[in-house]
């Protein structure tokens, strides 16, 4: 472990092996690789997964994050794993095994509401508390699954910042700093470096307004925390009539599609010769419906609404997988045309590596509000 003494912490920093990872689909004339792009380590693929198979995939992660509270679960891979997969986790194996990933253990988790996501390390969270260590997955994924129209939630990932935003062993001496912005596509998927640094600002061009609007979105979220918690004391105190219930349920059911802001299945792999993320929960077939069930029953009904092993909601073939080439934006602006970027670090000192909450970067101010509410390019610029 590198001992770093100014945030006073043992990081662990597992080696990220970009032949292992970053070389895995197969040669196609769709995925010739822009030289530009080669030192970003940001994969982004479209048509992975088809329409009908991401609107079942978000009813089954809905299903899940219910019953596990929304925490982060893990499984093992075949042939490694002991317990039947679940559908869901056969969806992640199947493309992990079109990416030529191999590798064993796998966290995953699932959102569907569109919120901010300061810039951050999937770390795991546990192990940084009760041992003061950093330890960052392999790679990271993200899937779109659905994606409401109205929405621009694009995920921006700093590939230069690896662990934390002034990690003392990564580049040091770099005078700049990649981003890369990718909008939220259905069945698109986003895969990079586990260590790098990455966010959802939400709203789309948070960083680029004033600091006194960003302390007033921040007490907004506030206030909408506490109400939302108030609220659901209140509803949880008294039963409702039965009757409200039944007409909640109908107005639910008809609302649903409109609910749905942007799903989104989030899954890492880690090191096959670390240890799993503490608190993370490897949950069985019954435990993946909130109760005791007759396995092989269960995965008897599974075959039937999903094929075996889920064929019928597994990844399409990388034949029809499109890789989307980052457009290069403005990297070295004119001085009057470039201005600050506030970026928001997630966590305290030790989590982001960094002495402050935000940091602080110029670039191309226009071109990247453009990038942000973009809906379909990948673009990458360089930051200074």
């Amino acid at each position: 472990a590198t001992t770093n003494v100014t945030y006073g912490f043992s990081p662990i920093i597992p080696v990220w092996k970009q032949q292992q990872s970053f070389t895995a689909i197969p040669s196609s004339t769709r995925f010739s690789k822009q030289d530009s792009d080669d030192d970003v380590d940001v994969q982004v693929y479209d048509n992975v997964f088809s329409p009908v198979a991401c609107k079942v995939i978000h009813c089954l992660a809905v299903e899940h994050s219910f019953w596990v509270n929304s925490e982060t679960s893990i499984f093992l891979r075949p042939p490694w794993n002991t317990r039947p997969l679940t559908p869901l986790e056969h969806v992640m194996d199947s493309a992990l095994t079109a990416l030529n990933d191999s590798s064993k253990l796998v966290e995953y988790w699932s959102r569907e509401e569109y919120m901010n996501i300061d810039a951050h390390v999937d770390i795991d969270e546990e192990r940084l508390e009760e041992e003061g260590c950093l330890a960052v997955p392999l790679a990271s994924h993200v899937l779109y699954l659905e994606v409401n129209a109205t929405i621009r939630g694009p995920t921006c990932v700093f590939p230069s910042k690896r662990t934390g935003w002034d990690f003392e062993t990564y580049e040091t001496d770099k005078p700049t700093v990649d981003l890369v912005v990718v909008p939220a596509v259905q069945g698109r998927i986003l895969r990079f470096p586990g260590s790098a640094m990455h966010a959802v600002p939400c709203p789309p061009d948070r960083w680029l307004m004033t600091d006194e609007e960003e302390r007033q979105l921040r007490e907004e979220q506030c206030d909408d925390d506490e109400e939302e918690f108030f609220d659901d004391f209140d509803e949880g105190g008294e039963d409702d009539e039965e009757d409200d219930d039944e007409g909640e349920e109908e107005d639910d059911e008809d609302d649903e599609e409109e609910d749905i802001e942007r799903s989104v299945l989030l899954f890492n792999t880690w090191p096959d010769d670390g240890p799993a993320p503490l608190g993370a929960k490897n949950v069985g077939c019954s435990d993946s419906l909130g109760g005791a069930r007759d396995e092989e029953h269960l995965v008897r009904e599974w075959e039937e609404d999903y094929g075996v092993d889920a064929e019928l909601i597994r990844c399409n073939p990388t034949s029809d997988w499109y890789e989307k080439l980052l457009t290069e934006g403005a990297t070295t602006p004119e001085e009057e045309e470039s201005s600050q970027i506030r970026v928001n670090l997630m966590g305290d000192q030790n989590r982001r590596v960094f002495p402050d909450s935000t940091a602080r970067l110029c670039g191309p101010v226009q071109e990247l509000r453009g990038a942000l509410g973009q809906e379909n390019e990948a673009t990458w610029f360089r930051l200074v």
